[in-house]
């Protein structure tokens, strides 16, 4: 007779190839290392030719220095209008004029959809190494080639960890 074994679920924490965040950057299982950077977007269509021609010979140069393992991800996240919408309430709060209140609300409405309807689309470099030696030549090469120019930025660590969260879990809403 075949037994068959029932599967068990595995945990989040056996699923995720992450065992400590430290320094800004996550180790691995595999004792490797990797790190986020966020893609500085432009509007293509309005830039000039000139422009786009040197971010792109600036990629060139980046994956012709670059000999590690990277992938570039595009996540949509929430549009955050909250503090706008703050101000706002704050104004009508203050406004005595019935025609201006009106238009305030008006607003304040239209931050409300923009909340709930409209998503930001963002861009992400993350980047692997071996060890922590090439982690750092890596990020050298990533400076010297796409941070000095602006095509790419550092983020924080709670950015960080948003986006990996975001990405372990593509159903959350995650703001900012």
């Amino acid at each position: 007779m075949n037994k068959k074994e029932s599967s068990v679920p595995k945990s989040t924490l056996e699923l995720l190839p992450f065992v400590c965040f430290d320094k800004d950057i996550f180790y691995m299982k595999d004792k490797s290392y990797m790190d986020i950077f966020q893609i500085t977007t432009k509007d293509l269509i309005a830039a000039p030719d000139s422009d786009v021609e040197f971010d792109m010979l600036q990629f060139e140069k980046f994956y012709k220095m670059y000999a590690f393992d990277c992938k570039i991800i595009g996540i949509n996240f929430p549009t955050d209008t909250s503090r706008q919408q703050q101000y706002y309430q704050h104004r009508i709060s203050l406004t005595e004029n019935p025609v201006f209140r009106d238009f305030l609300n008006r607003k304040y409405e239209e931050l409300v959809d923009i909340n709930l309807n409209y998503t930001d689309r963002e861009y992400y470099l993350m980047v692997f190494a071996e060890n922590y030696e090439k982690y750092l030549e890596a990020k050298n090469i990533i400076k010297v080639t796409l941070m000095y120019t602006g095509l790419v930025k550092e983020i924080s660590s709670e950015r960080k960890i948003k986006v990996i969260t975001k990405l372990s879990n593509k159903s959350t809403s995650i703001y900012g």
